[in-house]
Order: structure tokens, then sequence, then C-alpha cells
């Protein structure tokens, strides 16, 4: 596949692309992209209150 938005992404996620219907592909993509994101932001986190707040912070920031 030739989409810029899945080089960045894992092979699965990547499928899980290609197999998206084309007209909503690029809000999909935002949406792996941003998963991607927030897994990165648990998995540096040395303690877990820290990692509950950044996920908070996201929580309240994506509510309003």
């Amino acid at each position: 596949m030739n989409d810029p938005a899945a080089d960045s992404l894992p092979p699965e996620y990547a499928l899980a692309l290609a197999w998206t219907k084309v007209e909503v592909r690029p809000r999909f993509a935002a949406l792996l992209h941003f998963d991607q994101r927030l897994a990165r932001l648990i998995a540096r986190t040395n303690e877990a209150m820290l990692g509950q707040m950044r996920l908070a912070w996201w929580r309240d920031a994506l509510a309003r």
C-alpha cells in the first residue's frame, strides 16, 4: 500500500487501514496514530500515577 498515513503504523494497523473504506480512511488513520501516541505515552511512564495523570489530561482535553 502506498499510503503515507500507513507508513509509520505497525503492520496490523496498516492492514486494518487498507481494508477501511476510502472515504473514512484519513479519519481512521488519525485515530490509529492517536492510539499509538497514547501507547507511547504510557510505555515511557515509570510510575503508574503519572501515566494515569497524563491519560486524564488527554481525556479532559478531548472532552472540551
